[in-house]
C-alpha cells in the first residue's frame, strides 16, 4: 500500500505543474484567438495579401504585410523536402530549421494543409508540456520543489512564439531534453536524439552541443562525445544538402553587432520601437525583464558550476552582441534570447536559490503584452452588452 501511495504522489508531482503549464498555454492562445475572430488559421500569421492562394489557400485570417515566419514553416510543412521557393522568403535558411515543419508534415499525414492548422499549434502545446515535465524532472533531481517545473516554460517564453507557429518552442524543448540527458546520464541514444532535434530546430543550438562536447571530454565520457559528434555530422550533412540545392550555406539575418549596442539602442529608442502604439511603458517593462535576466545570468557565470558557467557564457554573450534588429522588436528579443532565462533557471535549481524567481516569473507577461488590449475592448463590450 505504501508503495502505491508513493507512486501516486510521485505521479501528481509531475501532473500538477505540467497540467498547470498546459492550462496556461491554452488559455493565452485562446484569448489571443478571440482577438482574431476565433479563427485558428490566424496562428500561421500569413500575409493578408497572400492568403487564399497556393499553399495558403486554407488560411482565412491574415497578418499584416509581409506576415511572419510561421507562414514560411507552414508552407514548408506541406512538403518539407521539396526545394520549391514559392511563398518562402529565404528557403535555404528556413529549411535549415527542418525539425518543426518535418514533424508537422509527418503528424498531419503528409502535409495536409487543413490538418496542419491543428497539428502545428498542438506541437507547440506539447512543447510547453514537455518543458514543464523536464523542469519537474530536473527539479526533483536537484532536490527542489516540483513546482519549479511549471516555471521553466514560462521563463523560456515558449507561449509567445506559439502565437505565430514558430520553431522556438520545440527548439527549447530539444535543448532542455539534451541538457537533461547529459545531466542525468540518460542512455546515449536519447542524447543523440535530442541533439539532432536541437540542431535541426535552430542553428544556434550547435553552441549547446559544442559546450556539452567539451564537458564530455573533461568528464572522459568518450562514448557520449562520439554520440554528440554524430549529431554534428547530421547537421553538417543537412547543411551540405541545402548547399547542393540552393548554392549557398544557410545564414541567419545579420543580427550581431558591437557588444551592448543592441540593448542600448532598445533602451534609448523606446518611443520609436514598432508596436509601442504611442506608449513606451510596455517595451520598457519588456526590456527591464530582459535586462534583469541578463544581469542574473552574469552572476550565474561567476557563481555557477562549470556547465552553468559555459551555458551562461553562450547565453549572455549572445544577448550582449545581439543587434538592433533583435532589440527593436519586443516580440523578437523576448523569444530569441531564451538561453538567458534557461541558464538562470538551471542555476537556481542547482544551487538551491530562490531569489532569481524575481527575474524569471515576470516573463509570464510577455505573451499577455503581445495581445493588444485595444483589440479586446470591443469584444468585452459585446460580452457585457449581450
Amino acid at each position: 500500500m505504501n508503495s502505491i501511495q508513493t507512486s501516486t504522489t510521485s505521479s501528481w508531482r509531475f501532473l500538477g505543474p505540467v497540467f498547470a503549464a498546459g492550462l496556461l498555454h491554452v488559455f493565452i492562445i485562446q484569448v489571443y484567438l478571440v482577438t482574431k475572430g476565433g479563427d485558428h488559421s490566424a496562428l500561421v500569421c500569413a500575409s493578408e495579401q497572400k492568403i487564399g492562394n497556393g499553399p495558403l489557400q486554407a488560411i482565412h485570417r491574415g497578418f499584416e504585410h509581409p506576415g511572419f515566419d510561421g507562414a514560411f514553416y507552414y508552407v514548408i510543412a506541406q512538403n518539407p523536402f521539396s526545394p520549391d521557393q514559392a511563398y518562402i522568403d529565404d528557403p535555404c535558411y528556413r529549411r535549415s530549421r527542418l525539425f518543426f515543419p518535418a514533424l508537422s508534415w509527418l503528424l498531419s499525414g503528409g502535409g495536409d494543409a487543413v490538418r496542419l492548422l491543428w497539428v502545428m499549434p498542438l506541437l507547440n502545446l506539447l512543447a510547453t508540456l514537455g518543458l514543464a515535465w523536464f523542469g519537474v524532472l530536473l527539479s526533483l533531481h536537484f532536490r527542489r520543489s516540483h513546482w519549479w517545473g511549471f516555471l521553466l516554460p514560462i521563463a523560456m517564453n515558449v507561449i509567445l512564439p506559439s502565437m505565430r507557429n514558430l520553431t522556438d518552442p520545440l527548439s527549447a524543448l530539444a535543448v532542455i531534453g539534451l541538457l537533461s540527458s547529459w545531466i542525468m546520464r540518460s542512455p546515449i541514444w536519447l542524447t543523440i536524439g535530442w541533439g539532432i532535434a536541437a540542431v535541426l530546430s535552430r542553428e544556434q543550438n550547435m553552441a549547446i552541443v559544442g559546450i556539452l562536447m567539451a564537458a564530455t571530454i573533461l568528464a572522459k565520457d568518450y562514448r557520449r562525445f562520439a554520440g554528440l559528434l554524430a549529431v554534428c555530422a547530421v547537421e553538417a550533412c543537412w547543411i551540405a544538402t541545402l548547399y547542393s540545392i540552393y548554392g549557398k550555406v544557410p545564414r541567419a539575418p545579420a543580427t550581431i553587432t558591437f557588444p551592448l549596442s543592441g540593448i542600448a539602442y532598445g533602451w534609448t529608442h523606446l518611443s520609436n520601437l514598432p508596436q509601442t502604439q504611442r506608449s513606451f511603458v510596455r517595451p520598457a517593462i519588456d526590456l527591464s525583464i530582459m535586462t534583469a535576466q541578463i544581469v542574473v545570468g552574469i552572476i550565474a557565470f561567476f557563481r555557477g558550476e562549470r556547465l552553468v558557467r559555459c551555458l551562461a557564457l553562450a547565453g549572455v554573450g549572445l544577448a550582449l552582441v545581439a543587434g538592433t534588429a533583435v532589440y527593436i522588436d519586443r516580440f523578437d528579443f523576448a523569444r530569441i534570447l531564451n538561453w538567458v532565462p534557461m541558464v538562470v533557471w538551471l542555476w537556481t535549481v542547482q544551487s538551491n536559490r530562490r531569489w532569481p524567481i524575481i527575474v524569471l516569473a515576470p516573463a509570464i507577461w510577455f505573451p499577455f503584452f503581445a495581445i493588444s488590449y485595444r483589440a479586446l475592448i470591443p469584444i468585452m463590450q459585446t460580452w457585457f452588452t449581450a
